[in-house]
This record gives C-alpha cells, structure tokens and sequence, in this order.
C-alpha cells in the first residue's frame, strides 16, 4: 500500500521500478502513481542520497556556460511561432515543452529534481 504525499490517497495506487541510469549503478526504486492527484512520486527516499548526487561530478552543480546571444534568441523566436501554433511538436528545438502550450500563463509548475534549472528558466522565458 502505497499513501500520496499530496492527497494521503492509499486505494488503487499503481507502482513502478525505475534504475539509476546517470552513474550506471542500475540500483532499483520504487516508485507510484496516485491514482487520485496524479502525483508520481518515489515510495522511499534513499538513505544514502550522496550516493546519487555526488558534490562535484553531479551536472547541476556544475556552472553552466552562458549560450551565444544569437542561439538563446532563436530559441525564443522558435518557442514563440510554435506557442502560435506555426511550428509542429516534431520540429526540432521545440520537442522539448510542446505540453505548455496547454498550460496558462497564470499556472503554478512545480518541477521537483529540476537538476540545474534551464528547463525552468525556458518556461519562465
């Protein structure tokens, strides 16, 4: 049984084993899906999470290089005609957050691992 952080629902929640893929140590989780919220979300914190997020050789910790000012414009510019529905999903440099073009401007994400935040920072843009 298996009860949602989010809701506290514990009927019906359905699981799934996911490998540590990053530092190739294949270990196993344990992770479910609330049925009710939606919410993945892992079963049980690893005890040893240094393990996975090692200082130093973890991307996120990492400082990221700054993009050439002409690249991160035509990166907006191609976001920009695909939220106005003139791009495909399919075309490359927009694959990556074709969801948000169902989200409102005024919702809340929450992206919980969001590892370095440029994901985030695409959205914010």
């Amino acid at each position: 049984m298996y009860k949602c952080k989010i809701c506290s629902n514990e009927q019906g929640n359905q699981p799934y084993v996911a490998r540590e893929m990053m530092f190739g140590y294949r270990d196993e989780f344990l992770y479910f899906r609330c049925v009710k919220c939606g919410c993945l979300q892992i079963a049980e914190t690893p005890q040893n999470l240094a393990k996975y997020y090692p200082s130093g050789e973890y991307y996120s910790y990492q400082t990221p290089a700054l993009p050439h000012p002409l690249k991160a414009f035509a990166k907006r510019a191609l976001r920009g005609l695909y939220r106005a529905g003139l791009l495909p999903a399919s075309f490359p440099g927009v694959r990556r957050h074709w969801w948000l073009r169902r989200v409102k401007k005024s919702a809340a994400i929450l992206d919980i691992g969001c590892g370095s935040g440029s994901g985030l920072q695409e959205m914010a843009e």
